[in-house]
């Protein structure tokens, strides 16, 4: 995949980022709960701030992790590409299930409960193991060196790694 159209994926993402911050602003700032008190992060769950009916501006959420679900698919290909390993590609499918998932807490906002808490908890689940297989992918690069600073990994049979520090 040429360097450009990486970019661009990478760009794409970035965008998808900010339409989930904004749409999430632009539902925080006016929102009241049912007693009227305002959103807090302490005491209300984020979802709260797209439901229909609760939220004034549940519209704004609910685009948000819409559209910004469906941009983050092209980062998890670049990430597949790149690490160039199973558990990179594992990461990379888990990834895009994340986005779908994602994209999908938007469309099933907190009034419609139980598909909500699938999407929610699906986007929850595999965006944690897409880190977790991202992270053992990143340092067991299939025989590449990974280029971390601390030093050069190196795999050894069965998966497991080994950090050694190089000198400069």
């Amino acid at each position: 995949m040429n360097s450009l159209l990486m970019q661009v994926f990478l760009y794409l993402t970035l965008a998808g980022a900010l339409i989930i911050l904004t749409g999430t602003v632009i539902s925080m700032i006016p929102y009241r709960d049912r007693n009227g008190e305002r959103y807090s992060m302490r005491n209300h769950f984020i979802s709260e701030l797209g439901e229909v009916g609760v939220s004034k501006e549940a519209w704004g959420f609910n685009t948000g992790m819409t559209i910004g679900g469906w941009l983050f698919l092209p980062l998890m290909l670049v990430m597949g590409i790149q690490l160039s390993s199973v558990l990179g590609w594992i990461g990379a499918g888990l990834g895009m299930v994340s986005g779908v998932a994602a994209a999908m807490v938007g469309v099933y906002s907190m009034e419609r409960l139980t598909p909500h808490r699938k999407a929610a908890m699906t986007f929850f689940h595999s965006g944690l193991y897409s880190i977790l297989f991202f992270y053992r992918g990143d340092l067991c690069p299939a025989g590449r060196r990974a280029g971390h600073p601390i030093g050069v990994e190196h795999c050894r049979t069965g998966g497991d790694c080994q950090l050694q520090r190089f000198p400069d």
